[in-house]
């Protein structure tokens, strides 16, 4: 019976291995294939999306991409695309003519657990509900006079 056991945890042992290797395999190909080809237009690697292509300062290395491959980018970090726009007129555009579709937040998965389905305010979508949680912090709960009272009674609690 523990000859029996002892082959199957090896035998699962080894297919972790496997895959293992195969992954790593991949994902070396993968870069080496990058590095080798240099083509116009960059590639997203599975999972991770273009986040491959930044490098410190983020800010840098997207105004490299952009250079090269033109003013306004759809760009994938992760599972999350983005649009990465480095021309005034195109940002211009993007706030005035389109400013409610940009104004709204994706949809994620900790905004429906953590934020009540998204109804938090932090997580809610551009709508009526947002501006009224919106004019009530600004107008009551972060106003100057309520911020002092704050930062006396955090003051007090410190000391």
């Amino acid at each position: 019976m523990e000859e029996l056991s002892r082959e199957e945890l090896s035998r699962e042992e080894l297919s972790l291995y496997y895959l293992l290797a195969i992954f790593t395999a991949l994902v070396f190909i993968t870069k080496h294939l990058l590095q080798v080809l240099h083509l116009s237009k960059h590639f997203a690697i599975p999972i991770l999306g273009h986040v491959h292509l930044l490098k410190n300062p983020v800010h840098q290395s997207l105004a490299g991409i952009a250079a090269k491959h033109g003013h306004v980018l759809r760009l994938r970090f992760g599972s999350r695309p983005v649009l990465v726009v480095s021309s005034p007129s195109a940002a211009e555009e993007c706030f005035t003519k389109n400013d409610i579709i940009f104004a709204n937040r994706p949809r994620i998965l900790s905004a429906k657990h953590f934020g009540y389905d998204s109804t938090a305010f932090v997580y809610a979508p551009f709508s009526s509900p947002w501006r009224a949680h919106r004019r009530f912090t600004t107008l009551h709960a972060l106003s100057p006079s309520r911020l002092t009272n704050l930062s006396s009674e955090l003051c007090l609690l410190l000391r």
